[in-house]
């Protein structure tokens, strides 16, 4: 698996808005460093999709909602399942089978994990991850470690093919936040992601 990592200390207030609630945790540098990541990967597989703030949804929602999985961009068949603000992976395990039997070929599905996660929820992230990427859909995980760093080894468990590393300031020196991208990407889109985050915090 290729590991593209770089060791920056930013700090950056993400002040854009977005409807259902907040993106990621766009108030610190961390946050944006995630959003940043995904929108570069989604721009390399050269996707159209509008002003982000209303097509990209990783919201974190109290509960779940009528719409459990937002459209990823203007193209309905795509999708993104969004996280909790209390530290849940995933929505019940019936909205990630509804997530399943929607999904089909080509799909894209970005599965965020919290900071907060349990360990028993790390476990389900990977195998999600690997149920996704099993169906041949392009599939992605935004992470940052707990202050158990130890379990997420579990990570390593997911079927990924590239991955992309990074510290921010905020953070211990022990945690990480990363995106893994399984099989199907287009070739070189983690070592396109990590040049431009590279690019992006050594101009500020």
């Amino acid at each position: 698996m290729a590991n593209h990592t770089f060791l920056k200390a930013i700090k950056i207030r993400f002040i854009a808005q977005a409807s259902g609630g907040g993106v990621l945790d766009r108030n610190t540098g961390q946050g944006l460093f995630k959003w940043l990541a995904l929108t570069e990967a989604l721009s390399f597989e050269d996707l159209e999709f509008l002003i982000l703030n209303n097509m990209l949804s990783l919201a974190e929602l109290e509960s779940t909602s009528a719409s459990i999985l937002s459209p990823l961009i203007t193209r309905p068949h795509r999708y993104i399942i969004p996280g909790t603000n209390r530290g849940l992976v995933l929505y019940k395990d019936e909205c990630i089978r509804q997530a399943a039997l929607i999904s089909s070929r080509s799909d894209i599905i970005c599965l965020y994990l919290s900071p907060h996660a349990s360990r028993d929820l790390v476990f389900r992230a990977a195998r999600h991850f690997n149920r996704y990427a099993d169906l041949s859909n392009r599939t992605c995980l935004l992470y940052t470690s707990s202050n158990c760093f130890s379990d997420y080894h579990i990570l390593d468990q997911c079927k990924a093919q590239a991955q992309v590393e990074w510290n921010g300031p905020e953070e211990k020196s022990n945690c990480k936040s990363g995106m893994l991208f399984s099989s199907g990407w287009r070739e070189g889109v983690s070592e396109h992601v990590s040049l431009r985050l590279a690019r992006f915090a050594s101009e500020c």
